[in-house]
């Protein structure tokens, strides 16, 4: 079951990073974000047995020497925007009333309940299943680096509808800035698989997928042909699917555009293959505006 709950989590997650926070609940959103570091630095501990080192020193060569602690400690130290842990609410409360599936999900609240309860059922498969191979740890330690880069990505959508104190605010940035270093050189850690268990026994893995550079799009891309076949995708997943491809288009056909010369008659067909992806691209996009 861990993967079916860690695999909710990611759509979830994607939904998190698509309906950002309003002023009305981004101190619950806030509290959700501060639940999501704890799960996250819990499963981190108990798939590898590592204990935060805190408090962090600010030591850049630690990510290169070590990302998963570096990673950890950073969860561990996340700064509270969410008040004392939402007022005091006992974590059943505030998760009160999640979402049955990502497909119900119809604002951040929502999206953020739905990520935290699918991460907390996903650690407590992990903590009642049998023994993990290191294959299947290492799945786990970039389950919970994806999950992190989302967490980071959105400290700073949350910081524009919030008005935390000038010390914290320096704080939240840099810790964020800080996480998207270390949870991606973890999930660039767990590519490279450090075990001798051939690929074919490797569990695979399709939720979330950073995208740091242009080389990082094709894995993105068949990734996301993986979750639109095993996950019949809602008439909503269907459309921002839509508008992704959309955005891409355009943002390919104008790089193609650009790339193009005036003299080698290879240019003329980078050129128009530019210029036929923006048309498709602007048709996709005005489906959706219709829709």
């Amino acid at each position: 079951m861990y993967t079916a709950h860690i695999d909710q989590a990611a759509r979830y997650a994607a939904l998190a990073l698509a309906l950002p926070a309003r002023r009305g609940d981004a101190d619950a959103v806030a509290a959700l974000r501060d639940d999501l570091a704890v799960l996250l630095a819990g499963t981190t501990r108990l798939v590898t047995g590592l204990d935060p080192h805190l408090p962090i020193a600010v030591d850049a060569s630690d990510v290169g020497r070590h990302p998963v602690q570096a990673m950890l400690n950073r969860l561990s130290a996340t700064p509270t925007l969410g008040g004392a842990r939402g007022g005091g609410e006992r974590p059943s409360t505030r998760w009160a009333g999640r979402p049955d599936s990502p497909s119900d999900a119809r604002d951040a609240v929502a999206a953020w309940k739905g990520l935290v309860v699918s991460a907390q059922l996903a650690r407590a498969d992990l903590e009642s299943g049998p023994e993990l191979r290191d294959t299947e740890r290492w799945a786990v330690v970039g389950d919970v680096a994806a999950l992190a880069h989302v967490h980071a990505l959105s400290s700073e959508r949350l910081l524009t509808v919030t008005t935390p104190p000038e010390g914290l605010e320096r704080r939240v940035r840099s810790h964020a800035a800080a996480l998207l270093v270390e949870s991606h050189e973890v999930a660039r850690l767990v590519a490279a698989a450090p075990t001798q268990a051939p690929a074919a026994e490797r569990p695979s893995r399709h939720g979330i997928l950073t995208v740091a550079g242009i080389a990082d799009v094709p894995g993105a891309v068949e990734n996301l042909a993986h979750l639109i076949a095993e996950h019949h995708p809602s008439a909503g997943d269907v459309l921002a699917i839509t508008r992704m491809a959309s955005q891409l288009g355009q943002a390919t056909g104008a790089a193609l555009t650009t790339a193009a010369g005036r003299d080698a008659p290879i240019d003329d067909a980078v050129r128009v293959a530019g210029a036929s992806l923006g048309a498709h691209a602007h048709t996709l996009g005005v489906a959706v505006m219709a829709h």
